[in-house]
Order: structure tokens, then sequence, then C-alpha cells
């Protein structure tokens, strides 16, 4: 049995602190990792997406799994317990959120002129895992120009993803789409790519954060900020 108590690093200007715990005395060995990442960077995070290179906040979650097998990816696809990651204010790529929301005149504006950050309020994901499928609880990403909300499965064991983001731009635009995005495919070859044939169903859709709001425990280490408009899961409807 080895025991690692902590094992606490730096890593993209913060730190991860785990207790890892490993049982060899069967044929496959038994893990159990419970990690604290704290105020990440997230542009260091992302290092080969263009749009996230200036991008601005720091990322903080907490791992807590369980799982059986002589490799890392044995370990994960056969794993149980939960994930939950956050971000409190920060900036981003605009055009990266006029994307993500389908705005064509935006995107059009931006690609001829020059990009410009926006805030970010917030953005949490909370996942249940059972036996390496990822199932979200809550997922979302709110900035002041654009809502995502999402749902969806992440498969750690076949290494694939099947989400669906709905994108809720909060400026008005007559050759935005408002379709949801659907994200597949796996994790080396993702695909991202809306789903047309949902094109104006989402207008019927009220999307509030305050109904899917992170963890308690997150959102405690998540830097919000002070203001009226820096809560994260505070409510924002159509």
């Amino acid at each position: 049995v080895l025991r690692l108590d902590p094992l606490d690093f730096g890593v993209a200007e913060g730190r991860m602190r785990s207790t890892i715990r490993m049982d060899a005395r069967e044929d496959t060995i038994g893990t159990r990792a419970d990690i604290a990442a704290r105020a990440l960077d997230l542009s260091q995070l992302l290092p080969d997406v263009e749009l996230a290179q200036n991008a601005v906040g720091k990322v903080s979650g907490d791992i807590s799994l369980t799982g059986s097998g002589n490799s890392l990816a044995q370990m994960l696809g056969s794993s149980d317990g939960d994930v939950a990651f956050g971000m409190g204010r920060g900036r981003i790529s605009n055009l990266l959120m006029e994307i993500a929301g389908l705005d064509l005149a935006e995107i059009i504006k931006f690609t001829l002129t020059e990009d410009r950050q926006i805030p970010v309020r917030c953005a949490f994901g909370d996942f249940a895992v059972e036996n390496g499928v990822m199932t979200a609880r809550a997922l979302a990403f709110d900035s002041s120009d654009t809502i995502l909300v999402g749902e969806g499965e992440i498969n750690l064991r076949e290494e694939t993803l099947d989400l669906l983001i709905r994108p809720r731009p909060k400026d008005r635009s007559l050759l935005s789409l408002r379709a949801p995005l659907v994200i597949d495919g796996t994790f080396s070859d993702p695909d991202i790519r809306p789903d047309l044939a949902r094109v104006g169903l989402r207008g019927a859709i009220a999307l509030t954060l305050g109904s899917i709001a992170p963890p308690a425990a997150l959102l405690a280490t998540l830097e919000l900020g002070p203001g009226e408009d820096s809560g994260c899961g505070g409510e924002y409807a159509e």
C-alpha cells in the first residue's frame, strides 16, 4: 500500500494538493485520489488555444475518485466519485463568446476589426462519476456577453464526449442563430457543431444559473470579487 499525503506541487501559477492511496495487494491496483486544485491560471491551462492565450482568471476545483486498474486509463475508466471545478471573475476573448453564441454579425465584426476581452462573472462544472462516466449535474459559463448552460456526459472509459451547450447571447442580433452546440467525438479529436435542428427552440427555455449553482464547497474557493454582479449562480432569465 502506497500513500502520498500530501502530494503537493505548483502548476499554472497555482497549487495542487492531493492525497493518493494505492493498494497493490491484489492483482489489480485499487486507487483513491482526493485532489484540491487552487488558483490555476486559465491562460496557462489552455496554452494551445489562441483565443484563450490572453484570458484572465483563476480556476479551482476538487476531485475525489476511487477506481481500480494497473494504468491511469484503467483507473479513470472504472472510477466513481465527484469532479467539480470553477472560476470566479476574469476576462476572456469576446470573439470566443460570439462564436459560442453563433452570432454571425459579431463574429464578422471582430474578425475584420480587433478582438477585445470581456468580463467573466463565473464558470463552473459539477459532475457525478460512476463507472468511468462523468455526468453533468451543473455546467455553466456566464460572461457579460453570453451565458452557456450545458448538460451531458464525458466518458473516461471510452475517452469520448457527449455534451449539449445552450448559448444565450445577452445582446440582440438579427444574425444570431441561437442554436445549441453539440460537443462529441473523442478527447483527441473532438467535434463542435451547432444543432441546427433546434434553431429557434432555445427561445422557449428560460436559463437560470440560480437553479444550477455550483456546490457550496466549490463556491467558497472561487475569487468572485465585490459588487452586486459578482455572484456565481445568480439568476439570469429571459
